[in-house]
C-alpha cells in the first residue's frame, strides 16, 4: 500500500483520537472527581457526535478506497460502539464516553506509527495502554458499578475491560 493511501485509512483516526485524548487530558481533573456520570454536557454530546461522525467517515473511506476492513477491531466493534454511543445519546448519558477520551491516547500513538514509520514507538504505545486502557479504564469501570442506571452499562463496561487485557495479551504474544 503506497504512503498517501495510508494516510487517507489513518489520518481520521489519528485527528480523532488526538482530540478526543487532548479533551480527556485537559479536563482529566474535572473527570476523575466527577459526581455524576450519568448526563449529558455541551462538551460530551459534541465528542460523541465527532467520534460517531468519524466512525461513519472511517468506513466511507474504506469503501471508496475498497480496502478490506477487519471484521473484529473495525466492523464489531465500530458497530457495537454506535449502538452504544446511540444509546447514550438517546438516554442522555453521553458524560459516560467523555470519561474515557483518554483511552483514546495509544490510539493515537498506534496510528501516528502505522502511517508514518519513523514515528513508531512500540514502548510508547504499550506504556501508554496499559496506563490508559489498562488501569485508568478499569478504575473508572469499577467507579461505574456503584450506580449504573442498569446492567447494560455494566456489561459495555465489562466487555470493554476484558477486550482491553486481550489486546494486552495479544500484544505481549508479539515479543
Amino acid at each position: 500500500m503506497n504512503n498517501y493511501k495510508q494516510i487517507y485509512l489513518h489520518l481520521p483516526s489519528i485527528v480523532c483520537s488526538l482530540m478526543l485524548s487532548m479533551e480527556g487530558l485537559f479536563n482529566f481533573n474535572q473527570i476523575i472527581n466527577y459526581d455524576n456520570y450519568y448526563i449529558d454536557t455541551k462538551q460530551s454530546i459534541y465528542y460523541t457526535d465527532i467520534f460517531i461522525s468519524y466512525i461513519i467517515i472511517e468506513y466511507l473511506i474504506y469503501y471508496i478506497l475498497k480496502e478490506p476492513i477487519n471484521l473484529f477491531t473495525q466492523h464489531i466493534h465500530h458497530i457495537l460502539y454506535l449502538v452504544f454511543l446511540f444509546y447514550l445519546k438517546y438516554n442522555n448519558h453521553t458524560m459516560v464516553f467523555y470519561v474515557f477520551f483518554i483511552d483514546e491516547i495509544p490510539t493515537f500513538i498506534l496510528m501516528l506509527g502505522k502511517t508514518f514509520k519513523e514515528l513508531r514507538t512500540d514502548y510508547g504505545f504499550i506504556i501508554s495502554f496499559v496506563i490508559t486502557r489498562l488501569v485508568y479504564h478499569s478504575y473508572m469501570v469499577t467507579k461505574f458499578l456503584d450506580d449504573a442506571p442498569n446492567i447494560f452499562y455494566i456489561l459495555f463496561g465489562l466487555i470493554t475491560t476484558i477486550m482491553h487485557f486481550y489486546w494486552y495479551y495479544l500484544w505481549l504474544l508479539k515479543y
